[in-house]
């Protein structure tokens, strides 16, 4: 049985020390080899990081739920923050206008 949504919780990129580490089933190889890099994408299915880079040259989604891959994504989630924060100095200002 394929897990539904494989999961790292640190960082993109973790490498996998020992046997004792947990298993990251990747669902591209169908292999749960744990001494290898793990890559998360930004939906956080996790696969082996060499798997996930072949897989994007050709395909520009998550190969679980199809979803944008995670540059895509990440595109949207940097113009998001960025519309955040100008939004936040916009209001602070006419805030501080409106004060005096």
């Amino acid at each position: 049985m394929i897990p539904e949504k494989p999961r790292i919780s640190e960082n993109d990129l973790v490498p996998q020390p020992n046997k004792s580490s947990p298993e990251i089933f990747c669902s591209i190889c169908l292999d749960t080899e744990n001494l290898v890099q793990i890559r998360r994408l930004f939906c956080g299915h996790a696969f082996h990081s060499k798997c996930i880079n072949d897989w994007l040259r050709s395909k520009h989604s998550c190969p679980v739920c199809r979803l944008p891959a995670h540059d895509l994504s990440a595109l949207y989630l940097s113009r998001f923050r960025e519309f955040s924060y100008n939004l936040t100095q916009f209001l602070r200002r006419k805030t501080t206008n409106n004060a005096h």
